[in-house]
């Protein structure tokens, strides 16, 4: 697997390990995992929609999430006019999964949502 496709997947799991690392928090006392995993939750809920998000001219549904981070160089010949790093039009059920993974074994969503130190 290529280096970019794996910080792709990196950030993806990012909503599967952020609930490993809040657990690590509560076991340890030790607020650096707890800071890690909102960092993570951050990267890996970049792009859901509210339901307002319009890409490519397109009103994307409510939850709905790109599996093509911005910083993703996901182009193809025909995409020069739209520039480096451009979102495509892939909305994939798999990063919601992470997520609800996560906030399904979560007791308190709190952890996720708070500004880290």
């Amino acid at each position: 697997m290529e280096a970019p496709a794996r910080q792709i997947i990196a950030c993806l799991r990012g909503a599967l390990i952020a609930g490993d690392w809040l657990r690590l928090t509560r076991h340890t006392g030790d607020d650096r995992w707890r800071a890690r995993a909102v960092v993570a939750w951050n990267n890996a809920t970049l792009g859901v929609s509210d339901g307002s998000l319009v890409v490519h001219g397109m009103t994307r549904p409510a939850g709905s999430q790109n599996e093509a981070y911005f910083q993703c160089r996901w182009n193809f010949a025909t995409d020069a006019a739209r520039g480096s790093g451009s979102m495509n039009d892939w909305l994939v059920a798999w990063p919601t999964a992470f997520r609800l993974h996560t906030l399904l074994r979560e007791p308190s969503w709190a952890g996720l949502f708070e500004e880290t130190k």
